[in-house]
């Protein structure tokens, strides 16, 4: 008996975190790059009591949020400080439980599982507010010419190497299409 609870009990845990990664939405942007990354609330005319947008390893230390709101106040002392004045509500106003935000000018640091917690309700339904989270992976590319050359050369290379190819190829048709016959020449010498 206790070993079928155990095994269900583990049967149990491994859905959980398997439907978990089903619901985790994945993101790639280059470096530099505005991102946006989305969550909605489910009750959509409800007000946002609490809003957190964190990444999994930032939050050992109390300011390490994306964004912290609770009651329509951001929190920038909370704010983990390499996202201060790089992170903004994408509504402000929080129209239909958009509680999305953009992220500015990303870099290779960006990566990670970011979290958005919100919860919402209004002064009617105290007490039976709605919490609900979102999982968004964020992944971030170096951008320009060092992503190309990133894997050895092999693929600027290569677009060399073609290129070069093709404009050898296109000089020798000029030259056959061009060259004159054999025998204007032979006329243009005997006058």
């Amino acid at each position: 008996m206790a070993r079928s609870l155990l095994l269900l009990t583990g049967c149990l845990l491994m859905w959980s975190l398997v439907s978990s990664l089903d619901d985790q939405q994945a993101i790639k942007v280059k470096s530099g790059d505005d991102v946006i990354l989305p969550c909605h609330s489910p009750t959509r005319n409800e007000a946002i009591v609490l809003l957190e947008w964190s990444r999994s390893d930032l939050m050992t230390e109390i300011n390490g949020y994306v964004l912290f709101v609770k009651e329509n106040r951001q929190y920038n002392a909370f704010q983990y400080p390499s996202f201060r004045g790089r992170v903004q509500l994408q509504d402000p106003d929080v129209k239909d439980g958009d509680v999305s935000v953009t992220l500015k000018n990303v870099n290779i640091s960006d990566t990670g599982t970011y979290e958005c917690h919100v919860i919402s309700g209004n002064r009617e339904t105290a007490g039976r507010e709605t919490d609900h989270s979102e999982l968004i992976q964020l992944t971030v590319t170096e951008s320009g010419w060092r992503e190309i050359y990133k894997d050895g050369g092999h693929v600027g290379l290569a677009a060399i190497v073609s290129f070069m190819i093709v404009m050898i190829f296109m000089k020798g048709i000029k030259r056959c299409i061009y060259r004159p016959p054999a025998e204007k020449i032979g006329n243009q010498q005997q006058v």
